[in-house]
């Protein structure tokens, strides 16, 4: 009986460290999916917009669209796209970009859509919006206010959201 009085917090702890990993697994797999593919949209449909007000526009219903099916899976879910452009061929590639367009995050703050995120998070290097002529970003944010994520707290993890960007 004493075996037992001992294994079983044990085993309990273990089977909720597991739903808690699950869970991060999970909202993990999905961010990094839902940015992959916005960008991915965002680069096929909108690069090619002409103006910034039609590119906006193309970014904004391309957002609209995959935030409706993120936000069925977590409510509070945000996407960002933002697109970046170099249309002077002949003259030297600038060493800083600012967003071609981009979108207007309501509750999170985006880390790539500024004047310098190019340059000073050296996140998108200057050489390849030079060369490929656009270049489409999407981030992702997923809150982690549930009940596992409540849970985490118990073994030190507990993320304010999931975050994932994607390039393309």
């Amino acid at each position: 009986m004493l075996e037992f009085a001992i294994i079983v917090p044990v085993l309990i702890l273990l089977i909720v460290a597991g739903f808690v990993l699950s869970n991060a697994l999970r909202k993990h797999e999905t961010a990094s999916g839902f940015s992959r593919e916005a960008a991915s949209r965002a680069y096929r449909e909108c690069s090619a917009e002409i103006g910034e007000t039609s590119a906006l526009a193309c970014l904004t219903t391309v957002e609209r669209q995959l935030e409706a099916e993120l936000i069925e899976l977590y409510s509070g879910s945000e996407i960002i796209t933002s697109l970046y452009r170099f249309e002077m061929p002949g003259t030297p590639c600038p060493t800083t970009f600012s967003p071609f367009a981009a979108t207007t995050p309501e509750r999170f703050h985006s880390r790539l859509a500024s004047q310098d995120a190019v340059a000073a998070n050296g996140i998108i290097d200057p050489e390849l919006i030079c060369e490929t002529r656009a270049v489409a970003v999407a981030e992702v944010f997923i809150p982690q206010d549930d009940l596992f994520g409540r849970l985490g707290a118990i073994f030190f993890f507990q993320p304010e959201q999931f975050y994932n960007v994607s390039i393309l």
